[in-house]
């Protein structure tokens, strides 16, 4: 009960609140109670948490409280692609598949094209969870890409988007599924 209580007197404090709740991400015992908040507060968090998805420290949970924010994050979020820190710009694409907006398909295809693996990655995993198909071409020519990061990023995508919840058994250590486990060709 004192927790609750907490939490309505910080989102009823709201933006004078984010900072102090923006550090208490740091903790894991405090992350739950403050990422939900944060969420709670919503908008007004919503620039201090993208400023904080570099932050390796708080990167995850101001991940999470943007997702819980949702759809009115997204033009924040699709903003943060382009951001000059690169960790910012892979959390936000990753954020971005989590709240599985179709708003956000075109920006993270685009993502795609980005020199840095970490961002691609992220952006072809978004483009997995999110489900519509339009970028089955480019996650397709992906599988040739030189990073590894990238190739496995680009088949667990393909994979969620051609077979939906269907689990493929997997060789050990190896992130492509088993020949024997894809479904036959069409003829």
């Amino acid at each position: 009960a004192t927790v609750e209580l907490a939490v309505k007197a910080l989102v009823k404090i709201g933006p004078p609140a984010i900072i102090p709740l923006i550090e208490a991400l740091q903790s894991n015992r405090l992350r739950p109670g403050a990422t939900w908040t944060l969420g709670k507060i919503g908008a007004p968090a919503i620039e201090a948490l993208i400023n904080s998805l570099g932050n390796g420290r708080v990167s995850q949970g101001a991940q999470q409280a943007l997702v819980k924010i949702g759809k009115p994050a997204l033009p924040q979020l699709i903003r943060a692609l382009k951001h000059r820190a690169p960790p910012v710009a892979a959390r936000a694409a990753e954020a971005l598949g989590q709240i599985g907006h179709k708003q956000a398909l075109a920006p993270l295809m685009q993502a795609l094209q980005s020199n840095d693996p970490n961002l691609c990655a992220s952006a072809a995993r978004a483009l997995g969870m999110i489900g519509d198909k339009r970028p089955l071409g480019m996650l397709k020519a992906m599988l040739k890409n030189s990073h590894p990061q990238i190739r496995q990023a680009a088949a667990r995508a393909l994979e969620k988007l051609l077979l939906g919840k269907k689990q493929l058994k997997r060789q050990p250590g190896s992130p492509f599924p088993q020949r024997s486990a894809l479904p036959a060709a069409p003829r």
